[in-house]
């Protein structure tokens, strides 16, 4: 999401995608997984500590295990999806296609965090301004695999402590979301407070579900038994309104 109206024509709240002109851009210093490409310009080392942490986190509680969740194809998993993603009343068919997908878009996920091909970086212009404080965001017309992570971002993954991980889970919900919408074309239709489960909402549909980067994201941690609190709460309250109506084709396969 964002809030920094001077570099954003798509207004957002804290993270998604940004769809600016890019022509002056700097791209500061960045690290990839995988590998660490030499600082350029100064940049907080720490946004290399917490991300580091973090991916450890999505790797074992979003990535890849959620692919597994979902080859698992058990009640437990199947009742998940269908409160993202559909309804009780989803046919065999219908369950199917919809693992068949997700399972599909998740392994997109996981492969391109274990890629060395993932740059994390800041915003530059954003440093002095209220984008700061924005969670993460991506732009849409940039070719290669920019996560940007802001401040709220880092305040988060500096709350964990070795009792408590759930800070991190956050954070790495945050970095589903936007590779999502990388790797999957996935659009913000609706954000999690204001409800991700079909059944129940008038707004939000299973087809529309599935285009929604917070659905991928808070499904991700929910599978794999790593969503709580108030975000828990969100994943099981109907959605009460949609921000759009998906234009973009899902790029799952």
């Amino acid at each position: 999401m964002c809030t920094s109206s001077s570099i954003c024509s798509e207004k957002r709240d804290r993270y998604g995608l940004r769809t600016p002109s890019i022509s002056n851009r700097r791209l500061p210093a960045v690290s990839a997984l995988g590998g660490h490409q030499p600082d350029l310009v100064g940049r907080a080392p720490d946004q290399d500590v917490a991300f580091g942490v973090v991916m450890h986190q999505f790797r074992a509680g979003g990535g890849l295990d959620a692919v597994t969740k979902l080859g698992e194809e058990n009640a437990a998993t199947k009742a998940v999806v269908a409160r993202y993603f559909g309804t009780d009343l989803m046919t065999t068919g219908q369950m199917k296609t919809t693992i068949d997908t997700l399972r599909q878009g998740y392994q997109k996920i996981a492969n391109a965090c274990n890629s060395s091909a993932v740059i994390i970086s800041d915003e530059p212009g954003d440093r002095n301004g209220t984008g700061w404080e924005d969670w993460a965001f991506i732009y849409t017309t940039e070719a290669m695999r920019v996560i940007y992570l802001q401040n709220a971002w880092l305040k988060k993954a500096g709350q964990s402590t070795p009792s408590n991980a759930s800070p991190l889970f956050r954070c790495a919900r945050t970095v589903v979301h936007e590779l999502s919408h990388k790797e999957l074309s996935t659009e913000d239709v609706v954000y999690g407070p204001k409800g991700l489960k079909v059944q129940g909402s008038n707004a939000l549909t299973a087809d529309y579900a599935l285009h929604n980067a917070d659905s991928w994201a808070y499904f991700s941690m929910d599978v794999t038994g790593n969503l709580t609190g108030p975000d828990a709460v969100n994943g099981a309250t109907a959605c009460s309104a949609i921000r759009a109506v998906p234009a973009r084709t899902l790029t799952t396969a």
